[in-house]
């Protein structure tokens, strides 16, 4: 006997949620190479809602965009981030802090927002320190 048909929106566990499901946050990606364009394709993939995908080399642009299914941006930081929810650094390890400070000084952070970084060798407290405030 097969099993019973779910909705194409059910969850692939099973699982059963009262009420309303949460919001799904927006996110930004800094980094358009190889980790930030498959992290931006994969959230995308998965219906979260990726406002950007911000490269600081200009040459990654076409291929980071075709790659994720993102809209992408080169050059100062762009405004739209401080809309976002998420916000995902995924530059070099020796580049995190940089763009943390970047974050910071163009003032594009709120309190509501969460702010991450793709390094397996950096502490948050180190390479986020700048925006810890």
């Amino acid at each position: 006997m097969s099993p019973p048909l779910q909705p194409p929106d059910a969850h692939p566990l099973g699982v059963v949620t009262d009420g309303p499901a949460e919001p799904t946050p927006l996110v930004f990606v800094i980094g358009a190479g190889p980790v930030g364009t498959a992290l931006a394709g994969r959230l995308t993939r998965a219906r979260v809602p990726v406002l950007g995908l911000h490269a600081g080399r200009p040459e990654l642009l076409e291929a980071a965009g075709a790659a994720s299914g993102v809209l992408t941006s080169a050059g100062q930081l762009p405004a739209t981030i401080s809309g976002c929810d998420v916000i995902i650094i995924a530059v070099r390890d020796a580049r995190i802090a940089e763009v943390a400070q970047q974050l910071v000084a163009g003032k594009l952070l709120r309190s509501h927002q969460v702010l991450l970084h793709a390094s397996g060798s950096l502490a948050s407290a180190e390479a986020l320190g700048a925006a810890k405030s």
